[in-house]
């Protein structure tokens, strides 16, 4: 299997097959951003748990406001009043 370059986690170095990347699981975070959800996204950054993962964020905005100009650089989002998301 082919190895892609070593990433840094921090602790220790861990090499990703393209294999492993491709197998990764898509996973929808709804409701995330309130003071609990904050608190989360924080500690999942720390403790490096999206390298593990793809990320979806999902909720719904009437009026599309500046709050998620923190994620919206890494991460993909999906906004709507009913979303079924599958792949």
């Amino acid at each position: 299997m082919v190895k892609d370059a070593p990433q840094d986690t921090g602790a220790h170095t861990q090499h990703i097959s393209l294999q492993e990347k491709n197998a990764m699981k898509n996973v929808g975070f709804i409701g995330w951003r309130g003071m609990v959800g904050s608190v989360l996204m924080q500690r999942m950054v720390e403790e490096r748990d999206f390298d593990a993962i793809r990320p979806v964020f999902l909720f719904y905005l009437p009026v599309r406001t500046g709050g998620a100009n923190l994620w919206r650089h890494r991460y993909r989002y999906a906004t709507g009043m009913l979303l079924i998301w599958m792949r």
